[in-house]
């Protein structure tokens, strides 16, 4: 199956959309700058310019870790090898000053 074909099939954003995946309030939640998330899911979580996340990265960041929303206006598409999402959020981790992309629907409100 090519990528595109595949995509099709399966865009978190499409299944969304219709209402295949039921989940949490909090984590359908519209978040708004300002906000503080936490990651439940770092698939579609790549740093402010791209970068996929680092092996260093991956062994510091856990889903207890408290993230400020920043922006809320992206539309970059992000396709790993089985799924796209749409990481509409950019994140801030004040502890190390690092900044992310990610799809809203892997992360969730604290409160």
């Amino acid at each position: 199956m090519e990528k595109e074909e595949f995509n099709s099939y399966f865009d978190m954003d499409e299944l969304l959309h219709n209402k295949n995946i039921e989940t949490n309030p909090k984590i359908l939640a519209k978040k708004v700058d300002g906000d503080r998330v936490n990651v439940i899911d770092f698939s579609s979580l790549t740093h402010e310019n791209g970068d996929e996340l680092t092996d260093e990265d991956q062994t510091n960041l856990n889903c207890d870790i408290e993230f400020i929303v920043i922006n809320t206006n992206q539309k970059n598409k992000y396709y790993t090898e089985y799924i796209s999402y749409t990481q509409n959020l950019i994140i801030f981790y004040p502890n190390t000053n690092q900044k992310f992309r990610v799809s809203s629907i892997h992360t969730k409100l604290i409160k």
